[in-house]
């Protein structure tokens, strides 16, 4: 695989302003560094109202495109991706289905099975986003204060480098873990699984008892008051 090129549109059910296009290009070079193009255009935004854009959480014009160049674990990512692909060579698609045209040296293909590479998108655009620093890698810290206890867990993830790190520290005795970085996805989905309240949270770093997390800047959410989630959700990371 010397050069490669995914194409991806959204369903036609998938109404603007969330309609969207993604086209990655990409070669790789003798270091197996992969260098990449990517762009995105949302679609069908001309029959909306602004408020009705803004309304959804987007800007006026959110489309983008950037370049740069990614480490060989994307590489070697990509290349095992592919190999665990089933092509299929379809004619046509129906209006369910997303647009898939992925090449990598043979004939344009559609993946049998769309959710990997649809993982592979969205990661590789916040590594995309790391590469050009318009992001920092994720780091979410989660503090439990009791009774003169005090525990903290934090985690520390890289789509650049595909890296996933843990540390709890308990009473100030740390134990360092490094995990696969495909199990981000589920320690995601339990940090935001619950409604956070921008309103309601905190810049001050807590004081008192209670369940506490910090996404990476200087804001607090406080379990029961400004993140509303089951706190066994949180809890449970710590024994992970």
């Amino acid at each position: 695989m010397n050069s490669f090129s995914i194409k991806y549109q959204t369903s036609d059910l998938v109404p603007p302003p969330f309609a969207h296009a993604i086209e990655i290009n990409g070669k790789i070079d003798k270091n197996s560094t992969l260098l990449y193009e990517f762009e995105i255009t949302y679609l069908g935004r001309e029959d909306l109202t602004e408020e009705e854009i803004l309304g959804e959480g987007f800007s006026l014009n959110d489309d983008f495109s950037i370049k740069g160049s990614l480490p060989k674990v994307w590489t070697d990512h990509l290349s095992d991706l592919l190999k665990a692909t089933n092509p299929l060579y379809l004619k046509e698609i129906n209006d369910t289905q997303d647009y898939w045209q992925i090449e990598s040296g043979d004939k344009p293909f559609y993946p049998a099975k769309t959710e990997r590479w649809k993982t592979f998108l969205e990661e590789f655009q916040q590594a995309a986003y790391e590469d050009n620093q318009w992001e920092a890698p994720l780091k979410i810290k989660i503090l439990r204060l009791g009774d003169g206890a005090k525990e903290r867990l934090t985690i520390k993830g890289s789509f650049l480098n595909r890296k996933l790190e843990t540390e709890v520290e308990i009473n100030q005795e740390k134990n360092h873990k490094t995990l696969k970085f495909t199990e981000l996805d589920n320690l995601l989905r339990k940090v935001y699984g619950g409604e956070y309240l921008m309103e309601k949270a905190d810049k001050k770093a807590p004081s008192k008892m209670g369940i506490y997390v910090n996404l990476g800047d200087e804001i607090w959410f406080e379990v029961g008051k400004s993140l509303m989630i089951q706190p066994k959700k949180l809890t449970g990371l710590f024994e992970n």
